[in-house]
Formats: structure tokens, sequence, C-alpha cells
């Protein structure tokens, strides 16, 4: 039997205490926070498998404030579903700091964003 994540991290569950703490932080030195098992309702796992692939969908679900085409939405995709390593954003600095803050606060207050893909923050901003 191959050991997945899944496999692993509900093993990990089974342990007492202080060896649960110890094999959850190797867990996640070895793995990455994403790899953690979130628990989604069914209507949420629905909406994280829809979306994963259209980022319309996605616009339209978590940000229906924003302008189809903002491109705060590919960024959050982007994080959200982890498609690409960390980028840099060009822009002059001023704007960039606004930018980044309007990011993190997206990833941090958008009740639906947290609550589907879990805390982001911390992980890239």
């Amino acid at each position: 039997m191959m050991l997945t994540t899944d496999i692993v991290w509900k093993r990990i569950l089974l342990l007492p205490d202080p060896r649960q703490t110890e094999a959850i932080r190797l867990f996640i030195g070895h793995y990455g926070k994403d790899a953690i098992p979130i628990k989604r309702m069914s209507a949420d796992q629905v909406a994280y498998e829809s979306c994963r692939e259209d980022i319309e969908l996605f616009g339209k679900t978590f940000l229906p404030y924003l302008d189809p085409g903002d491109s705060m939405i590919q960024i959050l995709h982007i994080l959200c579903y982890r498609l690409e390593k960390p980028f840099t954003v060009k822009r002059r600095a001023r704007q960039a700091k606004i930018t980044l803050r309007h990011i993190r606060d997206e990833l941090k207050d958008n009740k639906d964003i947290v609550r589907v893909y879990g805390s982001k923050v911390g992980d890239y901003i």
C-alpha cells in the first residue's frame, strides 16, 4: 500500500498529544502547510473543484464585486491553487505596496476564500 499525504495525516491524528504535535511539525516541514487536508462541506468542495480550471467562475464565486478582467482575480486564483511559484509584482514601490495590501486583505478577510481554501496569509504575504 502506498502512503499518501492523506493517509499519513490520518495516522498523525491518531497519535497521543505530545507525539502528535511533533509529527504535525515534521509533516508541515516536509510536505508544506498546503498538504494538510482541508475538510470542506460538499458545496465548498464543488466550488473548489469547479473553480480550479475556470478563473472567470472563481471571480464570480469569490470576488463578485471586482470587474471580470481585474488582475486581482488572476493573482488570487494563482495563490489559492498554488499554480505557480511565488512571483514579483512589477509596479512602482507605492503601487506595489497597495496591491500587496489588497491581496493580503482579500486572503485574510474574504470569508468565502478562507472557508474554501483555508488561511493563505503568512504563506505568501
